[in-house]
């Protein structure tokens, strides 16, 4: 028997059904994790801000979805940071590691990385010291001896001086293009980690006049400054960064050494010290 033309309808009908079907599918796959357009419940990855909201605490992650600072742990506990995407006004709530307070620079939530101006470290809690009390000295209840009462011949002990560190110093950086540079790059400035550092309260005393721009110091004699965006229409850059010295150890221009990759599309220049 042939096919009729009720059959035809009949099968048109069928296929334009499974094809709505198949797009709202589709739709729906492709909206999954655009965290957008939606309201925000303070979640890994939601917006927010002052008209989003607050981020929650914190959550646990799992799978592919975890930072570089959880290593091999499945599922991981991380706090969370409201903080702005890289090139963005936009905030989102990037995981932080709730140990160290560090944050994972290349982690994307929505194919955005975190944009912090300051890198956070970790600052050391000090250890108390315990100072026992005097013992009581019993008082004798005997005779007196009436004996020579001896003279203590001990000198008087010598206070120990109070170490009271340098003067600050104001350390001005600039970084400029010699050719058109889009891309991203590292400095470096290299000084005697014996004559003190840029830290200050352990967080990296410096403050770029671009937030692309993240700097960081550990202490032990170089000043990192990393730029891991699009550079484009960024430069000059200019950082404004404070060297605390030791006590005795002042820091002269020839203390301070700059680098920069690639140094043949850019520049680094450290103004005199005053």
């Amino acid at each position: 028997m042939g096919t009729t033309m009720g059959d035809w309808r009949k099968l048109r009908s069928f296929a334009g059904v499974m094809l709505l079907i198949a797009g709202v599918s589709a739709t729906a796959v492709i909206s999954c994790g655009g965290g957008g357009g939606g309201g925000s419940n303070g979640e890994l990855c939601d917006q927010c801000g002052d008209s989003d909201g607050k981020c929650r605490d914190s959550v646990e992650v799992s799978g592919s979805d975890r930072p570089s600072f959880c290593g091999s742990t499945d599922p991981c506990p991380v706090e969370l940071r409201c903080l702005r995407e890289l090139g963005s006004a936009q905030r989102r709530c990037f995981p932080a590691d709730p140990v160290t307070n560090a944050l994972d620079i290349l982690y994307r939530c929505d194919g955005a990385r975190p944009n912090p101006s300051v890198a956070p470290t970790t600052t050391p809690t000090g250890t108390p010291t315990f100072t026992p009390s005097a013992a009581a000295t019993p008082t004798s209840t005997g005779p007196t001896a009436t004996g020579v009462t001896a003279t203590p011949t001990a000198g008087t002990p010598t206070p120990t001086p109070t170490v009271t560190p340098g003067d600050e110093v104001a350390v001005t950086i600039t970084i400029d293009e010699k050719d058109t540079f889009t891309g991203s790059f590292t400095a470096t400035v290299t000084y005697p980690a014996a004559k003190g550092s840029f830290l200050q309260g352990g967080t990296t005393d410096c403050t770029p006049d671009d937030d692309g721009l993240i700097s960081r110091d550990d202490g032990s004699g170089t000043l990192t400054l990393d730029f891991p965006g699009d550079s484009t229409d960024a430069f000059p850059i200019g950082v404004d960064c404070t060297f605390h010295p030791s006590a005795g150890q002042p820091l002269a221009d020839s203390d301070l050494v700059p680098s920069i990759i690639p140094s043949s599309q850019l520049s680094i220049v450290i103004d005199s010290l005053e």
